[in-house]
């Protein structure tokens, strides 16, 4: 008690009386700080300094071990910020959300680089993005709405993911936030819809009804994403606001308002209808053994799918075909 007794009264000057929220230390602390300021705000106040404890594992070596001088598997965190290796500030921050604090936290340049590989996919993501609303206006992308049901379905879908995000923020379990984003940005988004979209982002008219609904979307799901990952990746959200043909000239951070998805984006038809036509398509996969080849066949279906006549009837059939990938 006597060598934490200093740190064990910070909040005597710090809480002005108050209770924190949380106090954040690791996995040695609970006979040290946690302890010592617990014993002594309850003998003077009558009560606990804090509301909760989130307690986190150490940072170890590649191998799991201890980091010990005598071993010399110290890890300088300089390497990740500063020269060849360099990884950056918002890399370093994604590396210690994946590892949150439920487990101990391994570090080395190698386990850095996969984490900037991963920054990476959703940098990439977030440039294809702005590539797509270059020369857009702000009457475009905030009064109307997609008309489209596979953008109604992305943004079904994104809305999803953000209030499963902001559940898991609110939980600190920012470890889920993660694997969240990363299934996201690489399966809804990358493998499913971008693949899905090029041929109206690139091909139709710029002011053609079948573009505008991609763009409108698109705008949604940049503005959620960068809501998601800008509590671990500040800097890579206003690098986004700096080249926003919307938002450029203003700070993320400086908003007051606390953003969240319109309450349109739910639409479970919409996703009922894409998901029913994606399982189709893999099904055909499957059975095609995955190689691209021309066949005549006939499709025999359980009557959930008889839903995607319902829907689709309504729109030319080649928007069922785009979704499918067949012709």
């Amino acid at each position: 008690m006597d060598i934490w007794f200093d740190s064990g009264i910070s909040w005597s000057f710090a809480l002005d009386g108050k209770v924190a929220d949380l106090y954040v230390e690791g996995v040695d602390q609970f006979r040290g700080w946690f302890q010592s300021s617990l014993l002594t705000s309850v003998a003077v106040r009558g009560m606990a300094p804090y509301k909760k404890i989130i307690v986190h594992g150490m940072a170890v070596d590649e191998n799991q071990k201890k980091m010990s001088k005598s071993l010399g598997n110290v890890f300088d965190p300089n390497k990740a910020l500063e020269g060849k290796q360099a990884v950056g500030v918002d890399t370093l921050r994604w590396w210690v959300a994946s590892h949150g604090h439920l487990s101990l936290a391994p570090v080395s340049m190698d386990i850095l680089e996969d984490r900037k590989d991963e920054v990476k996919r959703i940098r990439l993501i977030l440039k294809f993005i702005l590539g797509a609303l270059n020369g857009c206006n702000e009457d475009l992308l905030i009064n109307t709405s997609p008309s489209y049901c596979l953008d109604r379905y992305v943004l079904d879908k994104t809305k999803h993911t953000y209030d499963d995000v902001m559940t898991k923020y609110n939980d600190y379990f920012f470890q889920g936030v993660v694997s969240k984003l990363l299934s996201y940005v690489a399966n809804t988004l990358s493998a499913d819809y971008f693949s899905l979209i090029k041929d109206r982002l690139y091909c139709d008219d710029v002011y053609s009804i079948r573009r505008k609904s991609c763009i409108l979307a698109l705008s949604g799901v940049l503005d959620a994403l960068c809501h998601c990952i800008a509590p671990i990746m500040p800097h890579l959200v206003e690098e986004v606001y700096l080249n926003h043909p919307v938002y450029s000239g203003k700070h993320f951070f400086y908003n007051e308002k606390m953003w969240t998805p319109p309450t349109t984006w739910k639409d479970e038809s919409a996703s009922k209808y894409i998901d029913l036509a994606t399982n189709l398509r893999q099904e055909v996969f499957t059975q095609c053994n995955n190689n691209a080849k021309q066949f005549s066949c006939y499709i025999q279906v359980e009557d959930d799918y008889g839903l995607l006549k319902v829907s689709f009837n309504k729109l030319r059939i080649h928007v069922l075909f785009n979704v499918i990938q067949y012709s």
